[in-house]
């Protein structure tokens, strides 16, 4: 934390001595600090569709369920922090390894399918596309406890993903 702190107050000289400065550290994403961790900012990340801002659901979204790196410990990595967040072990979660803009299309594309979501909704879309996906479980073990939680994770061969959409924007992953 103390690094952080450090840090903003180093950004902070810097825009009171320098006129450019707020220009170039306002395309800097923001964080926030929760649970020991660093996550992006709501308030910094720009939303599929022009200067508006994520919604909270939309950026739980991209935190639960987008990782471009597709190896074992940024999965496992991305899983404990999902678990801080929520302090609970996540029974089951969906990783898709794609494009942010590949997978926003689902939400847009024309050639995807509106189909009702598992709750019941109707704003759920299946997208036309296959995705490269993680699935990871907990393993139900006596020893996965929170915080403890441990996960099988396996890669799965491209498959449809159905999510739920917002004013154009995925919020909820639904199924694959």
């Amino acid at each position: 934390m103390g690094n952080i702190i450090s840090i903003i107050s180093s950004i902070f000289r810097l825009t009171m001595r320098n006129p450019i400065a707020p220009a170039v550290i306002s395309s800097v994403p923001s964080f926030s600090y929760t649970h020991g961790q660093v996550w992006p900012s709501c308030t910094s990340r720009q939303s599929s569709q022009g200067n508006a801002r994520m919604t909270r659901r939309e950026e739980n979204f991209w935190q639960q369920h987008y990782n471009d790196q597709r190896s074992d410990e940024a999965i496992q990595r991305q899983m404990r922090l999902i678990s801080m967040v929520k302090e609970r072990c996540k029974p089951k979660n969906t990783i898709i390894h794609d494009s942010p803009d590949k997978i926003r299309d689902i939400c847009t594309n024309p050639n995807s399918t509106n189909v009702r979501c598992r709750n019941g909704s109707d704003n759920c879309y299946e997208g036309p596309n296959p995705f490269s996906v993680t699935v990871c479980e907990d393993t139900g073990s006596i020893y996965s406890v929170y915080p403890n939680c441990q996960y099988n994770c396996h890669k799965e061969e491209p498959v449809k993903v159905t999510v739920a959409c917002e004013n154009g924007k995925p919020v909820h992953f639904d199924a694959s």
